[in-house]
């Protein structure tokens, strides 16, 4: 590869501008020491791609061969009911959880699912919802009956107030105030 490129020399002549004459014996020349270590440097890169091509031909061979122990062993009926019955037990968010930590593990999901640390998690996960759930989310607005209608209005919660109970609002108010006309 070195040799093509000695080979191929300047046609112009730098300090004339004119083409130079090829010398007769071109391959029989000495090279210069930066042309040495160019070549050694071209020859240890070459034999270095060469070992990593090698290198990588036989991984991918290994790859195809899957050993015995990274295949899944068939599951007997048994076995897969003691399974099923186990992982029945939880719901789909705590399943996730036991799937991902099985993967950061690098063991079954079985395994995963026995482990006191995904119990501890799950446990909290479960304490957490059950809390969630004791705590009642407020569905009901206040009735307008408990106040009067200047009191609503003064507050400045009329706002709030959805169409028919600013309607409703207003009866009550022309209400309270014909009452007031006859006292």
């Amino acid at each position: 590869m070195s040799e093509e490129i000695l080979k191929e020399e300047n046609p112009l002549n730098p300090e004339e501008g004119q083409p130079t004459e090829e010398k007769p014996n071109s391959e029989n020349r000495e090279f210069t020491e930066n042309e040495k270590r160019q070549y050694a440097r071209a020859k240890k890169a070459e034999e270095e791609r060469d070992k990593l091509k090698e290198k990588l031909k036989s991984l991918l061979e290994e790859k195809d061969e899957k050993p015995e122990a990274l295949q899944k062993p068939e599951l007997s009926a048994f076995e897969l009911a003691r399974q099923v019955k186990v992982l029945s037990e939880f719901n789909e968010q705590e399943l996730t959880i036991i799937s991902d930590f099985a993967k950061a593990r690098g063991i079954s999901e079985m395994e995963a699912a026995k482990l006191a640390d995904v119990n501890a998690i799950i446990g909290a996960v479960r304490e957490k919802i059950k809390n969630e759930n004791l705590t009642p989310r407020p569905s009901t607005k206040q009735s307008l009956s408990d106040k009067t209608a200047e009191q609503i209005i003064q507050g400045g919660r009329i706002k709030e107030l959805s169409i028919d109970d600013k309607a409703e609002l207003i009866k009550k108010y022309n209400q309270e105030k014909n009452s007031k006309r006859v006292q």
